[in-house]
């Protein structure tokens, strides 16, 4: 009798161990399914504020949830920073303007959702300083604004092999590809590998993206311009040191049309106009916000024409 109920005993104890786990596994499942869904479907950026104690990456997460939805806008501008301040986001009128760490990569990735989103796009103006457009991905910035809001399964396909290997040089990176988990405050990997690059240079990482994005604006009609945003003028003699050097690898990744009249729009201002070195201050912007506006937009409506005549020479 005694054996019998030892027997019930562990019986019971199983099925309640086998149960428990099959209950958590479940429950876990539908858990992160739910928080998929709930996230993606409506972007409550504030529903991560609850997890998450570092928001800048959902804020280009917010770019990139506005890529993805149809839109009827002619041109699409991109850019970091100081992109931003003077096309501010705004998704309704193409503005998915960000911040340098998302790199060329994050960029060529809301270029090509834009387009397989928008049929009537016709241009996209990319607005980078010289010291930003070349980022490495080797940094400390890259994983809350580059790998948390970019890596997804539906962008491995467009990501080079390199490029994904980099990002997993730390297993809780694979689960990065689940929202719930972008939202936890774990401590950001830091990708940064000590050596100094010069900045003012494109690295191998920007180049291949540029790259990219250059062949999927063809491959659809796309005008691709890459033009640069007002520097402080202190940095322009660093820039004409590099500038044939720069303009050396545009050429031998055939991107000099592209990069036409990325100089010319360089307007360098006074560094008294400056808040860090690379930001303008807002007394600066109050007063010539759309004076800047207009004179880039003027250059990239020039360059637009040029380029979309050649096309029809071309074909």
């Amino acid at each position: 009798m005694r054996n019998l109920y030892t027997f019930n005993f562990k019986l019971t104890m199983k099925r309640f161990l086998l149960n428990s786990i099959i209950y958590t596994f479940v429950s876990t499942v539908l858990f992160i399914i739910g928080f998929e869904i709930i996230f993606s479907t409506n972007g409550n950026l504030r529903i991560s504020q609850y997890f998450s104690s570092q928001f800048s990456w959902l804020k280009v997460y917010e770019r990139v949830q506005s890529s993805h939805k149809k839109k009827s806008f002619e041109t699409l501008i991109l850019g970091d920073s100081v992109a931003g301040q003077l096309f501010r986001f705004n998704s309704d009128m193409g503005y998915l303007t960000s911040n340098g760490s998302v790199y060329t990569a994050g960029n060529f990735i809301l270029c090509r959702n834009v387009i397989k989103n928008n049929p009537n796009l016709k241009q996209v103006i990319y607005l980078s300083v010289p010291n930003v457009i070349g980022h490495k991905f080797e940094r400390r910035r890259t994983s809350n604004n580059f790998v948390k809001p970019f890596y997804e399964i539906s962008t491995f396909e467009h990501f080079d092999k390199s490029t994904i290997d980099k990002i997993n040089q730390k297993f809780i990176n694979y689960f990065y590809i689940l929202k719930l988990f972008k939202n936890l405050s774990l401590n950001e990997y830091d990708y940064s590998d000590g050596v100094i690059k010069n900045q003012f240079l494109l690295s191998p990482f920007s180049l291949l993206y540029l790259k990219k994005m250059s062949v999927i604006c063809k491959n659809n009609g796309v005008i691709l311009t890459i033009l640069s945003p007002p520097i402080p003028k202190s940095k322009l003699n660093v820039v004409k040191k590099y500038e044939n050097k720069f303009l050396s690898e545009i050429g031998k990744n055939n991107l000099n049309t592209e990069f036409k009249y990325y100089f010319e729009t360089m307007k360098n201002l006074s560094d008294s106009e400056f808040l860090d070195g690379l930001h303008m201050k807002r007394e600066y912007l109050l007063k010539n916000r759309i004076f800047e506006r207009n004179r880039i937009m003027m250059i990239a409506k020039k360059h637009y024409e040029e380029s979309k005549l050649c096309w029809e020479i071309e074909f």
